[in-house]
């Protein structure tokens, strides 16, 4: 019997987004101007990574679930009903009433540059939380994101025993002593090139092929503007980025490139071809503000990379 759920996302940070584009990146001491809109500066976001990897997966025709503890703003902001619109179930996402979701503020300069302050909100106590057995034992994928606790340590565990497949998320690092658990426990890495020398560290492995050789079945490594590389047991398959000209905010761009890999992945393309449909959807995303504002259908999405791929030729 097939599962419900094609892909469950896991986990949680904050879950809204304040985005203020630089208009140079600041030196200790100095002011600087915002190159934005000034009607953007009061422009609350949906977000954080779990979400996000949902609402991807989701739009592209995934089946998808969404497993969270948020505050009782999660309705009233309207973001409920927006994931529900897309198509995600989320009968996993725990509303506690008397509390607020967490905020992220989101300063980078036009070259990506930048950095996050971040008030967790309710998402900063996750030992309490009861993880979603249910769900979890329903899912062909489940995708472990921040915050990398007690919590999704436990649903990853869960994942495993079922027989899921388990793709970690971003910063794994910062789960300090608990991070070689949550690598034992994967099959599939999403992580920033810049965050995974901390991890190689933590592990004391000297490459990701040997990260891949030891742990994982792959490990898709993102470069930003240079694209990705994709680390398998056998070989290291760089994948090129599909450049746009109009790039607005490149928030959510991680997020989006790894659910539209997974989403390729599902539907059975191999590592590379997935990584290219991962990039070719982070495309658009960077293309609005707001991490979920510009999302493609999975026709939207391959028009475009039938396009670029008859431009490289």
């Amino acid at each position: 019997m097939s599962n419900k759920f094609d892909l469950l996302s896991i986990g949680a940070w904050a879950i809204y987004d304040h985005l203020y584009k630089l208009s140079i990146y600041p030196q200790n001491g100095d002011t600087v101007t915002l190159d934005m809109p000034i009607e953007a500066l009061e422009r609350v976001y949906y977000g954080d990574c779990s979400a996000n990897i949902a609402a991807v997966a989701a739009k592209l025709g995934v089946s998808s679930a969404l497993a969270m503890v948020v505050g009782e703003d999660f309705s009233s902001s309207g973001y409920k009903k927006h994931l529900s619109g897309l198509g995600v179930d989320i009968s996993a996402v725990e509303v506690r009433v008397g509390q607020r979701s967490g905020h992220n503020y989101l300063y980078f300069d036009s070259n990506g540059d930048g950095f996050c302050i971040s008030h967790q909100g309710v998402a900063a106590v996750q030992s309490s939380w009861v993880i979603p057995e249910n769900q979890i034992r329903q899912a062909t994928y489940v995708v472990i994101n921040e915050k990398f606790s007690e919590y999704t340590l436990a649903s990853a565990h869960l994942a495993k025993q079922s027989g899921a497949n388990v793709v970690l998320n971003g910063m794994v690092a910062s789960a300090g002593n608990l991070a070689i658990e949550f690598i034992q426990l994967a099959d599939i890495l999403f992580i920033a090139e810049s965050e995974l020398s901390n991890l190689l560290t933590i592990l004391n492995l000297s490459s990701p092929v040997q990260l891949v050789q030891k742990y994982l079945k792959v490990v898709f490594a993102t470069q930003g503007k240079k694209g990705s590389l994709v680390y398998t047991p056998n070989a290291v398959i760089p994948v090129a980025p599909v450049l746009v000209e109009d790039v607005v905010d490149t928030t959510g761009a991680g997020d989006g490139f790894a659910a539209g890999t997974l989403a390729a992945l599902i539907k059975g393309f191999s590592p590379s071809e997935a990584a290219q449909i991962g990039a070719t959807v982070s495309s658009f995303v960077i293309q609005a503000w707001g991490c979920q504002t510009n999302l493609p259908t999975w026709d939207e999405m391959m028009q475009r990379l039938n396009k670029y791929k008859e431009q490289d030729r």
